[in-house]
């Protein structure tokens, strides 16, 4: 029999001690501040929770409720919000519908699966009205949409299939005459959208480069460069995702661990921690000061200190 060398005993108890050193771990990020614009004492409300992915808060004005979209399997819903802890299915065929806005009445949607972009009038038992505004086979699945006061409809189209490098993502102006153009062609996986209330500014989440981008709207409704706009430190689960803007200008932008509120020259002002991944955000309430938010199976509300801007609206 032959015996190992002290050498060897040697290297293996080494080995081992190496093996089973513990890893140090990662210093604490420090702790953000709230912001400004949330209300005094405010806390993250539970208004309805359901084992379905939650997006596309929007709040319809007329009817005073707010609407959400919920993807679940193969199904794609629009659900209503009756109440805390009682919400109903309002849309069960919906195209698969991610994104929603509400002006004069309609509302206007992107349609992932059926490639298209519609509107149609909200009842209390479900759409009529329903118009096909721009149809096109060729997109990936347009995603979200935000529309100008001048009737402009600006939507993205993220390519979520496509390897890294080679992905083809756009966004997309639809004019009221329902002329589309391409607008923004350089972005893998453009996300959430949405603009200032002057409607001289653009703003873009980017999934694929896990940031946001600004854009200057031209006179004609095209796009300038765009410009690095916000890229913070992840503070937790999901991507740059859905956005919206309140009255002053400040940008909300869903993902990395919550909600990031950044004022219009880029400068964070404060960070809303989320248990589960956020994937929107929508001012809404009698008074527009609700901050309404699906993350994941839940859908919270927020009561902020500066409403929601109602340009376009």
């Amino acid at each position: 029999m032959r015996v190992p060398s002290l050498l060897c005993i040697l290297s293996l108890s080494v080995s081992c001690l190496a093996v089973d050193a513990p890893k140090a771990e990662a210093p604490a990020l420090p702790e953000l501040p709230a912001p400004p614009t949330v209300a005094e004492g405010a806390q993250l409300k539970l208004e309805y929770e359901e084992k379905r992915w939650f997006e596309g808060p929007v709040w319809d004005p007329a009817g005073k409720t707010l609407y959400f979209t919920s993807h679940g399997g193969k199904t794609n819903w629009i659900m209503r919000l009756d109440g805390e802890g009682k919400a109903t299915k309002w849309w069960d065929e919906t195209g698969g519908i991610g994104g929603l806005w509400v002006a004069g009445g309609r509302a206007y949607a992107a349609q992932s699966e059926a490639h298209k972009v519609v509107s149609f009038e909200f009842t209390a038992d479900g759409p009529k009205d329903l118009k096909v505004l721009h149809t096109d086979e060729s997109l990936h699945q347009p995603n979200d949409l935000w529309r100008l006061a001048n009737g402009n409809i600006y939507f993205t189209d993220p390519d979520f299939k496509g390897k890294d490098g080679e992905k083809t993502g756009s966004v997309w102006l639809l004019t009221p005459e329902g002329k589309a153009a391409k607008v923004v062609a350089d972005l893998g996986a453009p996300n959430g959208i949405a603009a200032s209330p002057d409607a001289k500014t653009l703003y873009l989440s980017d999934s694929d480069k896990k940031q946001w981008w600004k854009y200057a709207i031209q006179d004609d409704g095209t796009l300038a460069k765009g410009e690095a706009f916000f890229a913070p430190e992840p503070r937790g689960k999901g991507n740059p995702d859905g956005m919206s803007v309140d009255e002053q200008g400040n940008v909300y932008g869903t993902g990395l661990g919550g909600v990031w509120v950044v004022s219009p020259e880029g400068k964070m002002l404060g960070f809303v921690p989320v248990p589960e991944p956020c994937s929107n955000v929508a001012f809404g309430g009698e008074d527009f000061k609700t901050l309404h938010l699906t993350c994941g199976r839940k859908v919270y509300s927020l009561r902020m200190a500066v409403a929601g801007s109602r340009a376009g609206m």
